[in-house]
């Protein structure tokens, strides 16, 4: 009972953020949405920002359990492409609040925790030191994330295109291209 009753918080909040700003919306607003009284919220979470923790946490795990599942990386990465522009609408509401430095902060923060499991499954063979991981993985998380709000921006997209390219940052073959650089968009 009490998941079901946290994903229904969670799908009001997203049904007021398509609807409001973040700024504007209240717990009230929130559990009038949801049909349950206020104790019942603060019983599953302290205040809005937990809700945002919350779900985050549990769409890393979602994605990195079917990124798991997939043959390979770039499938891995085409399920984190679906997956994101799903959920673009929330997403851009949210970093178009007033709360953008610590959205932005928790988002990236998710990436680099799917990032990093997804690596050490797929890889569990490589071999890189801790810092080196550490800064690969914080490099990779904020240009993700911000790739694919870029790439969900956009009205005519290619996700072959662009999971395509991902896999090739990713694994380090775009820098070993014989091919001239030419710049474009996505």
């Amino acid at each position: 009972m009490s998941e079901v009753t946290k994903r229904a918080l969670e799908q009001s909040l997203k049904n007021l953020l398509l609807k409001k700003p973040l700024t504007k919306i209240t717990i009230n607003d929130i559990t009038e949405d949801c049909g349950i009284n206020r104790m019942t919220f603060y019983y599953h979470f302290k205040d809005m920002d937990d809700v945002l923790k919350w779900s985050a946490a549990r769409v890393t795990d979602e994605l990195v359990r079917a990124g798991r599942d997939t043959a390979d990386m770039r499938s891995a990465i085409e399920i984190f492409a679906d997956s994101f522009s799903e959920k673009y609408s929330v997403l851009k509401k949210l970093m178009d609040s007033a709360k953008r430095s610590g959205i932005e902060k928790m988002i990236i923060g998710s990436v680099r925790t799917y990032l990093e499991k997804i690596i050490k499954f797929k890889r569990p063979d490589l071999a890189v030191n801790h810092t080196d991981m550490d800064m690969l993985l914080c490099f990779d998380a904020y240009g993700l994330f911000g790739i694919m709000m870029e790439y969900c921006g956009q009205p005519h997209r290619d996700k072959s295109a662009l999971t395509a390219n991902i896999e090739k940052i990713f694994s380090g073959q775009i820098l070993l291209s014989e091919q001239p650089y030419t710049c474009r968009n996505l």
